[in-house]
């Protein structure tokens, strides 16, 4: 069998399978003829609505009675501004705690550093 007689049969093969497909798979498909399943379902979302949320029940502890609080408080705590508190932990002036990637500070060391006088902080 030659090259050529070998190439006509797998066409002829190719065009027999092709005449036993569905005619929906040989149709070009145009985008609107494209029909997309939502992701959500309208009765999807109505059964989420019904379900109750657990509420964490976080306590609010006062900053005074807290051991460390954020840099933000911190801050607050002082009277100064974030940077100003940042250049006092960069200078070892103010030591921290961290738990994870959070930085906190002892309500000690700022009751501490309040209680003592400074120079004024590098401009």
């Amino acid at each position: 069998m030659d090259k050529a007689s070998s190439v006509s049969s797998s066409v002829d093969g190719l065009k027999s399978a092709m005449n036993q497909l569905p005619e929906q798979v040989l149709r070009k498909p145009s985008r609107r003829s494209i029909d997309v399943e939502p992701l959500i379902k309208p009765e999807d979302v109505a059964m989420r609505a019904n379900l109750k949320k657990k509420t964490v029940r976080s306590v609010q502890i006062p900053t005074e009675q807290r051991l460390l609080i954020d840099r933000r408080n911190a801050a607050q705590y002082l009277s100064i501004s974030q940077r100003s508190l940042d250049y006092l932990l960069a200078h070892g002036d103010l030591h921290t705690r961290r738990i994870g990637s959070r930085v906190l500070i002892p309500i000690s060391e700022l009751q501490r550093y309040a209680r003592t006088d400074h120079k004024r902080l590098a401009s």
